[in-house]
Formats: structure tokens, C-alpha cells, sequence
């Protein structure tokens, strides 16, 4: 009686394995692609289109590789999926990403006509994670697989023309003053202001060079080269080269944008204002 129901549990066990195997086998797999919004996001840029900037989100799910298997290749979001049929609703399975990277790329530049293109995937090595794995006999050894992090990222770009590079002249009348003085008092101002460096200051040249760098935003520090020039009852202040870093560490650039180049020329204006206004109450 014992082993006639040890065999119906048996029967039942593997009963329940066939119809489950069964079932699996029965879910239709179909192909997905990208919408055409979503296509224009892993595209190439294209049509008078320039990259100003790179969007990147960290996704939260890291993969790990045996250490004798290829490491994970960077590639372009959006290559053919298949699904089960009843998701094929929800639509590609990059498309959420896709959307994240657009979010995120408006927010940083919210008043800018941009899109992104050149959307990708990308694996960055962050250590690894022991896994034990159990061979023959029951003998067990520890395998440090390696970990990696997943990131999306995409190239921001716009069809706007590059802004042409910011040069200022302004001219500054102080009738009844020498050189020297105006000379003497241009620099007492300029040694007072922290976001201006002097590089040459000499009387005899009549001429002041440095620079003055400001930021417009946290990711956005302009410097420009600072030129005064003294004559008896005038001066001449000149700004030219001025670049745009997006941190205090990184390279400089040409102004890549005609609204930051606006609000660089409009902040240079203002310092012209000024300095005229210190050096004439003088």
C-alpha cells in the first residue's frame, strides 16, 4: 500500500512537470521593434544635426560574466526582441529607456530645441562576486565572476547653427584724466574683483591683459580674455576668446549654444558697466 502511493505521488509529481513543460512551450514568442519615435533615438545624427552633450542613467540591475567569457560589448539600444504575445502591448522592452534618456536630456537643457541620437548600452567593470559552484562528487570551489555596471547613454543634439565666437569693444571717454591715472585706477579695480585674473600690467604699455571667469551655471564656466587699453582722457576695454568649461576640470570649448553665448555677452556688458562706473568716480 506504502508503494503504491509513493508511485501515485510519483505519477502526479511528474504529471504536473509535463503540463507546466507543456505550457511553456505553448507560449508564442513574436517580434517587437521600435516605434519610429524610438528608431530616431538610436539613429545617427543626420539633416544639419551637431552634438552639444551626452545624457547617461545607470540602470539598476548590474550582470556578471564568468571570468573566462567574452565581457559584455557595448551596442545600440533597440535591436529586434522577441516576446510573449501578450506583452507585445507594452512595446519594445529599450522603449522605457529610450523615454528616461529623452527625460533626462530636456531637463538638462529645458529651453533648448534637442532630441538625442546615437542611443547605446554600455558595461563598466565594478569589481567581483564570489559564486560557489559544486562539481562532481560534491567537491565545491569559489569562482570570482566579474561585475558589471549597465549604462544607457545617448548624444544630445540640435539643429541650431553654431553661435559665432563673443568679441567686445567699448570705448570709455574720461575727458580730463591722464593715462597714468586711468591706468593707476583700472587696475586698483580689477585687483579687487576675485573673478579677474591680471596677467601684464604695465604703465608704460599703458595696457592691462588677464582674465575674468564666471559662472553661468554650475556646468557652465566662461572665461574670457580681458584687454584694457589707457590713453590720456580714455580707454578701451576689450574681451575675445572667451571659451565655456562644463566643470571646474574639464577642457575648454567654444560656446556651443546661442542662448549661453547671449547671457555670456550680457554678463561681459555688465562687468564693461561697472569697471566704466568704478573708474569714473574716481
Amino acid at each position: 500500500m506504502q508503494k503504491k502511493r509513493v508511485m501515485s505521488h510519483f505519477v502526479v509529481a511528474a504529471g504536473s512537470l509535463i503540463f507546466t513543460a507543456l505550457l511553456v512551450s505553448c507560449v508564442t514568442m513574436v517580434p517587437v521593434n521600435l516605434s519610429d519615435r524610438h528608431r530616431g533615438m538610436v539613429a545617427s545624427p543626420a539633416g544639419g544635426e551637431r552634438i552639444i552633450d551626452r545624457v547617461w542613467i545607470q540602470t539598476p540591475n548590474p550582470v556578471a560574466r564568468h571570468p573566462q567569457d567574452t565581457p559584455p560589448q557595448e551596442h545600440r539600444l533597440g535591436a529586434p526582441r522577441n516576446v510573449p504575445e501578450d506583452r507585445v502591448h507594452q512595446g519594445h522592452p529599450d522603449a522605457q529607456l529610450l523615454d528616461g534618456l529623452a527625460s533626462r536630456a530636456q531637463a538638462m537643457y529645458p529651453n533648448e530645441a534637442i532630441t538625442i541620437r546615437n542611443a547605446s548600452r554600455t558595461f563598466q567593470l565594478a569589481g567581483t562576486e564570489p559564486r560557489t559552484e559544486v562539481l562532481s562528487g560534491g567537491v565545491t570551489r569559489t569562482i570570482h565572476y566579474n561585475r558589471f555596471n549597465v549604462w544607457v547613454f545617448a548624444d544630445i543634439v540640435t539643429t541650431e547653427p553654431a553661435p559665432q565666437p563673443i568679441s567686445t569693444i567699448s570705448n570709455i571717454p574720461m575727458d580730463g584724466q591722464t593715462a597714468a591715472d586711468i591706468f593707476r585706477q583700472a587696475v586698483f579695480h580689477l585687483e579687487r574683483d576675485r573673478s579677474v585674473h591680471i596677467d601684464v600690467a604695465q604703465e608704460g604699455l599703458r595696457r592691462i591683459m588677464g582674465r575674468y571667469t564666471f559662472p553661468l551655471s554650475p556646468n557652465q564656466i566662461i572665461t574670457a580674455q580681458l584687454e584694457v587699453i589707457v590713453l590720456d582722457g580714455s580707454a578701451q576695454v576689450r574681451f575675445h576668446d572667451v571659451t565655456l568649461q562644463r566643470s571646474q576640470q574639464a577642457r575648454s570649448e567654444p560656446i556651443f549654444l546661442q542662448s549661453i553665448a547671449d547671457r555670456a555677452h550680457a554678463e561681459l556688458t555688465n562687468f564693461t558697466n561697472t569697471m566704466i562706473s568704478a573708474i569714473a568716480v574716481r
